[in-house]
């Protein structure tokens, strides 16, 4: 008798001439794994999906063995969202990467789910068109892993996430239901607002093969200011500030004084002013004469508060000062045996307040917790250091009790990774009962037979 496993990948050969179905161990192994540090998984097969009838032939079949399927893009995820399962299937989405469509005319741009985020702000720019989320990922994830993630960046501050830029989807259902959602238009009121449900599910809905984006017209100018702050303390105030002077800056990025430290002893020819204890990113966008005007604002709005504020004197500079910021997270890699990091959102105005929440938190559990990121829209990436295997123990209690702090300080578990694997567990402590059983119901919904990412984002699906 057949297993589970192998009936549906015979059901699927037979659907689908040509599927490329891969169970060599080497193949099955370069798919184990994400960027979240979490231990890899080594699933029973490998499916490289050519189209959007590929995904409903493996997800028919997979439905009706029971077996368990994982998508997955770029693999560039931070919260084992795209870890298997050792008897399921990785659904690998990459192939679908040859439709690529810029109407410039309707600034909509068309792509299939395996496009490479960098390939649609650079197709887009050709046009001088502007899509706006931009994680530090972009040259490696794929635009379909954004729109199941809601991915943001830095950006976002200003453009907002994914969610906002996304007009239309085709996606495949868990039980293996193609539901084509295009739009070409700015707005609709038509019908149910399905797209919206699917983005930011994490693929445990359905798997998206075909997005439809809208763009903006770029901007004239970018110009980046660093804010050099001499205490922790001021960082709040900064940002309150910085609000209270109308100002509305394309992105707001923090190092906090930890991040600082690092950073300093990785590279010598950093440029970042050695008074500050944390240092704030802004950058602002606009016209020529807007963006002088927000500069001399945001001078004279953190003025009280600042050690230094510097103007990036020239487009090589500004990308120089980027470069910074993007090189933290590897700084940080590099100097411990071992490295978490864990988004989290707390309201803007308690962004201090987080930052020293993880001064204490590290030091009461013998943990190093620097903390970088989008402090404009209060969404930072805490990052976990440590070089002994024994202190894992210390490093999880660190963790609850982040994400407990962050919860009590009105913040939520994740602003742009998702729950993946890793937080699937602190899904009750964020959401009210009455609202699990909805989301529960919406699993039931899509995808009846409870294959697609079992045990991400819902801890009990």
């Amino acid at each position: 008798m057949l297993s589970p496993l192998d009936r549906a990948l015979l059901e699927m050969s037979r659907a689908r001439a040509g599927l490329a179905i891969a169970t060599d161990r080497e193949t099955r192994e370069a798919h184990a794994g994400d960027e979240s540090g979490l231990p890899p998984v080594v699933p029973a097969a490998v499916i490289a999906a050519r189209d959007a009838d590929d995904v409903a032939a493996v997800l028919r079949s997979a439905s009706d063995a029971g077996v368990t399927v994982t998508p997955r893009g770029g693999g560039s995820g931070k919260a084992g969202g795209a870890i298997p399962d050792d008897d399921g299937l990785a659904l690998v989405l990459t192939g679908l990467d040859r439709e690529l469509e810029i109407h410039a005319g309707d600034r909509i741009a068309v792509a299939g789910a395996g496009v490479v985020l960098a390939r649609v702000r650079e197709a887009a720019r050709a046009e001088r068109l502007f899509y706006g989320p931009d994680p530090s990922s972009l040259e490696s994830a794929t635009i379909g892993g954004n729109v199941a993630t809601n991915a943001s960046g830095p950006s976002s501050l200003r453009h907002g996430s994914t969610a906002r830029w996304v007009r239309g989807l085709e996606v495949v259902t868990g039980a293996g239901t193609v539901l084509s959602m295009p739009s070409r238009v700015a707005k609709s009121t038509v019908g149910f607002d399905l797209p919206a449900i699917f983005t930011g599910s994490e693929g445990t809905l359905g798997v998206v093969t075909r997005v439809f984006l809208r763009l903006e017209p770029e901007p004239a100018r970018l110009a980046l200011a660093t804010v050099s702050l001499s205490a922790l303390e001021a960082i709040g105030p900064a940002l309150v500030a910085i609000d209270r002077a109308r100002l509305a800056p394309r992105a707001i990025e923090l190092l906090d004084d930890e991040a600082l430290t690092t950073l300093r002893a990785a590279r010598t020819d950093h440029g970042l002013d050695p008074r500050a204890v944390a240092i704030l990113f802004v950058e602002l966008e606009g016209s020529e004469a807007g963006v002088d005007e927000d500069l001399s604002r945001l001078d004279e709005a953190v003025h009280a508060l600042a050690v230094d504020v510097r103007l990036a004197r020239n487009e090589s500079e500004r990308e120089a000062l980027w470069k910074i910021r993007r090189d933290t997270s590897l700084a940080l890699k590099r100097s411990a045996a071992h490295k978490l990091s864990e988004d989290v959102v707390v309201p803007r105005s308690r962004v201090g307040d987080l930052v020293a929440s993880c001064r204490r938190l590290g030091a009461h559990h013998g943990v190093r917790m620097p903390s970088y990121g989008h402090a404009g829209d209060g969404n930072l990436h805490v990052n976990f250091l440590w070089d002994e295997p024994g202190q894992r123990g210390q490093v999880d209690r660190a963790m609850d009790a982040l994400f407990r702090e962050v919860l009590a300080l009105g913040g939520t578990l994740s602003g742009e990774h998702g729950l993946g694997r890793a937080k699937a567990a602190y899904l009750p402590l964020a959401h009210e009962p009455a609202r699990l059983e909805a989301e529960r119901a919406l699993k039931r919904l899509f995808d009846p037979a409870g294959i697609l990412n079992r045990g991400k984002v819902l801890p009990d699906a």
